[in-house]
């Protein structure tokens, strides 16, 4: 009875022994992995529209030769809004279509956001016309929202006072317009709403583009400049440069965020010039935590 019961006893610590090891084992082959997206929160699921509807390409003053004054609108869809607040969105030198950032657009979307992605480059065309071009194609985009009802767009949603809710955002070249079209839009003439957030991601072409004095910005601009610690290509200086030109807002309203690489799990998050992109492109992996952490 005594042999049997230690018998038993036996198989059962030898049993243990090996389920902890094979756990062991397999939890030091497996590497860790990024978190997935939240469910809920800015970068979360938890979105208000299913899809979203692609317009475009159009040109800004029917300049159809010219692609540096081309844009592309994307409208939440599955419901489609009543109305929405806009965002322009400034891509990176030379990002010719939305495609590298199309995921990054589409959250936005569904989240109940109007994103016109505004084209201000072209092959062979100066820096400095760029933010010349950039205020013009949202000038014109805006108009086309406003003023079309025949295309079927979203109205785009007004404050109290009629003015157009907006944002911009950019990335690297972009980045830094975001800025010069925010200031851009204290002159009157120049036809543009002031956007209640500026969001510059990876800022770059300091010294290309002119220099332009972004004390203009609305101090009441929610203000947000984002810089990854491997991008030793574009944005470090440039978003210096930006940053203290804006005093005027007021640090409750303005954040300077550094994203800090890691290489515990696969795929390393790299915080360098390219991971704002959505396919790759450059980069270590696809949509992923960056983009619902961060962007």
């Amino acid at each position: 009875m005594l042999r049997e019961k230690a018998e038993e006893t036996g198989k059962a610590l030898l049993f243990s022994f090996v389920v902890a090891w094979l756990s062991f084992v397999s939890g030091v082959r497996a590497a860790p992995a990024p978190p997935a997206q939240p469910a809920d929160g800015p970068g979360g699921r938890s979105y208000v529209h299913a899809s979203m509807k692609q317009f475009g390409p159009y040109w800004a003053n029917f300049s159809f030769w010219d692609n540096s004054r081309q844009y592309y609108i994307f409208e939440p869809a599955d419901p489609a809004p009543e109305s929405a607040p806009v965002v322009l969105f400034l891509h990176g030198w030379l990002s010719s279509k939305p495609d590298g950032y199309l995921e990054w657009i589409r959250h936005m979307v569904r989240k109940g956001y109007i994103v016109v992605w505004a084209r201000y480059d072209a092959f062979f065309r100066p820096f400095t016309t760029f933010a010349d071009n950039a205020v013009e194609t949202w000038a014109h985009a805006l108009g086309r929202l406003q003023n079309r009802p025949w295309e079927n767009h979203v109205t785009p949603a007004t404050d109290r006072l009629g003015q157009i809710e907006t944002a911009i955002v950019g990335h690297s070249a972009g980045g830094y317009l975001s800025a010069i079209v925010a200031a851009r839009a204290a002159d009157y003439r120049y036809a543009i709403p002031r956007p209640r957030a500026v969001v510059a991601i990876e800022p770059g072409a300091l010294g290309w583009i002119p220099y332009e004095d972004l004390g203009a910005i609305d101090p009441d601009t929610k203000f947000l400049v984002v810089i990854g610690d491997e991008d030793d290509a574009v944005c470090k200086a440039t978003a210096q440069t930006i940053w203290s030109g804006i005093p005027q807002v007021p640090d409750a309203i303005r954040d300077f965020l550094v994203v800090m690489s890691e290489n515990y799990g696969k795929p390393d998050l790299v915080a360098s010039l390219w991971f704002p992109n959505t396919p790759g492109y450059f980069d270590t992996a696809h949509e992923g935590a960056r983009d619902y952490f961060v962007t």
